[in-house]
C-alpha cells in the first residue's frame, strides 16, 4: 500500500543523486543506503500502534449516496528493541512492523443490457428523439449464451443505444504485510569487528476483478542476509569486506478461485 515500514531500525540513510562511487555501478536514479540500528549495552524499546477505520472517511464520487460508507480498517503494531548479548562485545537489534488492512472499493464497469442479453440490439443510431436507435433481432447462440453469466446484470442507466448498462460493485480488499529486521554486531577486537543483517518483508494481498467474478492474489515477497567484516589497518586505512544473499518473489493477479459461474 505504499507505506514506509520499519521506520524505527534506521540509524540514518543518505540519498546520492549523482556522481555514484565504483561500489555502486551504474544507475539511473537515485542510490539510496539505510544504515540499520545497533544495539547497546542498555536495552531500549519502543512499542506502538495505530488504527483507522471509516468512522471518519467521505465517500468517493463512485459510491452510492443512498448506502453506507464503504467499509474500511486498518491496524499497524510494532516493535523495535535492541540491547547487550555479551556486554561490551556483542549486541543485538530487532524490528517488526505489520499492516493488516481491509477496505471496500467501488468498481463501475459497463456490462450487455437486457435486451442486448436476448438479441435485441441497436442497429441504425437516430441523432434525436425518445428512441435512440432503430433495434434489430438476431438469436443468440445457445452455446454463447452461458458465457454471458459472466457478465453480471447491470445496477444503473443504460447507454444512449440500449446495449450497455452500467455495473457498480464494492469489492473486498484484504492486505496484510510483515516486515522484519534483526542485526547482530561482534566486536572481535579494537581492529576487527563482525556483523550480520536480516531483512524480511513479505505482503500478500487478495482483490475481486471489477465485475466479482474472480478473487485474485498479489504477493510481494523480499529477504535479504548479510555479513559484514571491517578491520582497521591503520588510522586512514580501513578495509570493509561484504557478502549477501537476497530473494524475491512477486505475484501479480493469480486467481485464487477458477471462473466457473456456469
Amino acid at each position: 500500500i505504499g507505506v514506509n515500514l520499519g521506520v524505527d531500525a534506521i540509524q540514518e540513510f543518505s540519498v546520492e543523486t549523482s556522481n555514484y562511487g565504483s561500489e555502486y555501478g551504474r544507475a539511473s536514479g537515485a542510490v539510496v543506503n539505510a544504515i540499520t540500528k545497533s544495539g547497546t549495552n542498555e536495552f531500549h524499546g519502543t512499542l506502538y500502534g495505530f488504527i483507522r477505520n471509516a468512522g471518519l472517511d467521505a465517500k468517493n464520487y463512485f459510491d452510492s449516496p443512498t448506502q453506507p460508507i464503504p467499509g474500511f480498517h486498518r491496524n499497524q503494531v510494532g516493535i523495535a528493541a535492541g540491547g547487550p548479548i555479551v556486554k561490551d562485545k556483542t549486541f543485538i537489534f530487532g524490528d517488526y512492523e505489520g499492516i493488516f488492512q481491509d477496505m471496500s472499493a467501488t468498481f463501475t464497469n459497463q456490462v450487455p443490457s437486457a435486451a442486448a442479453r436476448n438479441g435485441t440490439l441497436c442497429s441504425i443510431p437516430i441523432p434525436s428523439g425518445p428512441q435512440m436507435c432503430s433495434t434489430t433481432q438476431v438469436t443468440v447462440s445457445p452455446a454463447v449464451q452461458p458465457y454471458l453469466a459472466f457478465w453480471p446484470a447491470g445496477t444503473g442507466a443504460l447507454s444512449a443505444n440500449g446495449d450497455t448498462q452500467t455495473f457498480t460493485n464494492a469489492g473486498a480488499l484484504h492486505l496484510s504485510e510483515h516486515y522484519a529486521t534483526v542485526r547482530v554486531d561482534h566486536h572481535i577486537s579494537t581492529n576487527d569487528s563482525l556483523a550480520g543483517s536480516w531483512f524480511y518483508d513479505h505482503a500478500p494481498q487478495t482483490q475481486p476483478d471489477p465485475l466479482g467474478n474472480v478473487l485474485f492474489e498479489l504477493l510481494s515477497s523480499r529477504q535479504m542476509y548479510s555479513a559484514e567484516e571491517t578491520h582497521i589497518f591503520s588510522p586512514s586505512f580501513v578495509n570493509t569486506a561484504r557478502v549477501g544473499f537476497s530473494r524475491v518473489v512477486g505475484i501479480v493477479n493469480q486467481s485464487v478461485q477458477a471462473l466457473n459461474p456456469i
